[in-house]
């Protein structure tokens, strides 16, 4: 469930570093194979500049195929994207791009995200829409977030952890999250001609949320990119 390394440090008795990767199926040509996408990667402050991430990342990729991961694969921003290119060899096949829509509701998110005053007053106001829409995992849709990709129930409790949200309003399902801007992550598949009718659906998600601007990352190998 966990595969990943800690960095330590025993004088400060306090961790420095992690990475972690998070074991997935993959599904190709009738065979699920073990693999891992990367995503828990962090350093302490007064611990960077030491090589840890390259460290752990090294013996993380070392356990990973121990416990028969055939690949791992990942999304590195702007920051890590030179430490995997570079020094950790991955290859790297397209890059992601962001779509923006901004709606005509009101900035509560934003403000909410720069001033504490405003967190429990957004939390107060979108307590009712989420609950509305919201939805546990449903084993039975597995396949249908990513082509040849299985989101299992153990994925989705792990991105719950960390604040993203299964939610379906108008016939789609997504993962969406509630920082700065409001996130929209994994989409269930949908024919391309409701394609207007999702574009839609995103700017009304972002007047339930107060959010003036939604974000939807894609590269262009992914079944959404238009």
């Amino acid at each position: 469930q966990f595969v990943g390394f800690l960095a330590y440090h025993e004088l400060l008795n306090e961790p420095a570093a992690y990475y972690g990767v998070f074991p997935l199926q993959f599904f190709q040509d009738g065979k699920f194979y073990l693999v891992a996408q990367s995503g828990d990667t962090m350093t302490a402050p007064n611990h960077q500049k030491k090589g840890l991430f390259i460290q752990l990342a090294t013996k993380t990729y070392e356990l990973a195929k121990d416990l028969g991961v055939d690949f791992v694969f990942g999304f590195p921003n702007e920051n890590s994207l030179p430490g995997f290119k570079r020094k950790l060899n991955w290859q790297f096949f397209d890059t992601m791009y962001d779509f923006q829509l901004i709606t005509s509701g009101l900035p509560l998110l934003q403000l909410a995200s720069k001033k504490k005053l405003f967190k429990p007053i957004y939390s107060w106001c979108t307590h009712s829409s989420f609950s509305k829409i919201s939805f546990n995992y449903d084993s039975k849709t597995a396949l249908q977030w990513s082509p040849g990709l299985k989101r299992d129930a153990a994925f989705f409790e792990y991105k719950k952890n960390r604040s993203v949200q299964l939610i379906r309003l108008n016939g789609f399902s997504m993962a969406i999250k509630a920082e700065n801007h409001l996130y929209i992550g994994e989409v269930s598949q949908f024919e391309n001609e409701k394609l207007p009718f999702f574009i839609e659906t995103i700017k009304q998600l972002g007047r339930k949320f107060y959010s003036r601007k939604v974000v939807l990352t894609l590269s262009k190998n992914h079944w959404l990119f238009p």
